[in-house]
């Protein structure tokens, strides 16, 4: 299936298409960070697999406050 067929599709339980909801969230979306932010300042210090696993977590919750793709940059750049 393409994203034209994807977008045209109706969830059953719902009066819009996949499309419309779209158009419609897209307007509650928030615009992308204009200036980035120093991953490597938010200092996580591993202390077994909870810890780990809850500094993870931490990190992936940063894309709600300044988006994804600013996230993976910050990501890449802390690990070269």
């Amino acid at each position: 299936m393409d994203w034209y067929e994807d977008e045209s599709r109706v969830i059953q339980g719902r009066a819009q298409s996949i499309g419309a909801a779209m158009l419609v969230e897209r307007e509650h979306l928030l615009p992308l960070a204009e200036e980035g932010f120093d991953l490597a300042s938010l200092h996580f210090e591993r202390h077994g697999k909870h810890e780990g696993t809850r500094a993870m977590i931490d990190i992936l919750l940063l894309g709600r406050e300044h988006g994804p793709t600013r996230v993976r940059q910050a990501v890449e750049e802390a690990l070269e």
